[in-house]
């Protein structure tokens, strides 16, 4: 980074960028005993636009030129911003990846959408949503579902979209729950979906679900084989339906040998 743009870094400031960040959010849920998750205002919030408002469009384009959002931000907050959840397709030949991710600046922790490289001039890493305080563990968790399930569709997170997904699984699970419904035929039929579309192995699913799980293999076996066939498995209801949608989430990993 030359001394140019770290000078213009430097004369960001960020309690005007927090103040416009905020304008555009507003609460759409209050949590007990404190805490509050919020979501944009509007679709066309950008957090690119915010970090660089009171540079010159010069500027601005310098410093665009050199670092990427997630640069300047590290920067600027002192912080990382880690990714909530990765996608990527690494089958295709264009590639690609995408997903959302987080960082923190004063009393409130913000998401915003990480576009694949070919979106990022038409869509400069738009605002998601928020929680606060940003400590709490609590608000961060309500927020992130409420992200997920609210932006799936624009961003392209599973359910549709993509080869790869990862990202915490207890929440990925709350948040499909709320997308896809709690009837166990609904994610038997995606788990056959995900299985001839993306050339799965019904044998290597069931091995990484049990490792996953701890779950013994045949009573994953029969439950997963049951779902292939559309047959349910004589397995107790809350067993079958965490097997389920374990497996689910098993058909989105990109790191099985």
């Amino acid at each position: 980074m030359t001394d140019a743009i770290d000078a213009l870094l430097r004369r960001i400031d960020v309690e005007d960028v927090r103040q416009r960040l905020d304008r555009n959010l507003e609460p759409v849920r209050r949590l007990r005993p404190r805490g509050s998750v919020l979501l944009p205002r509007r679709q066309g919030a950008w957090v690119l636009e915010a970090l660089l408002a009171g540079l010159s469009d010069d500027e601005r384009e310098a410093v665009r030129g050199e670092l990427g959002c997630e640069e300047i931000l590290e920067r600027v907050t002192g912080k990382g911003c880690p990714w909530e959840v990765y996608c990527e397709c690494p089958g295709s030949p264009a590639g690609g990846s995408w997903g959302f991710a987080s960082f923190e600046l004063g009393p409130r922790g913000y998401f915003f959408e990480v576009p694949d490289v070919d979106e990022i001039p038409d869509n400069p890493y738009r605002l998601l949503g928020a929680w606060e305080p940003v400590a709490s563990r609590a608000a961060y968790e309500a927020a992130w579902v409420e992200v997920y399930v609210t932006w799936w569709e624009d961003i392209g997170l599973p359910p549709i979209r993509g080869e790869v997904a990862e990202g915490p699984r207890p929440l990925m699970l709350q948040a499909l729950e709320r997308i896809l419904g709690e009837d166990d035929a609904v994610w038997a039929a995606e788990i056959r979906e995900s299985i001839d579309t993306r050339y799965l192995e019904l044998t290597d699913l069931i091995r990484w679900t049990a490792e996953e799980t701890g779950i013994p293999l045949g009573t994953v076996e029969a439950v997963l084989r049951g779902a292939v066939s559309g047959v349910a498995a004589l397995a107790p209801a809350e067993l079958r339906r965490q097997i389920l949608r374990e497996a689910y989430l098993e058909t989105w990993r990109g790191d099985h040998g």
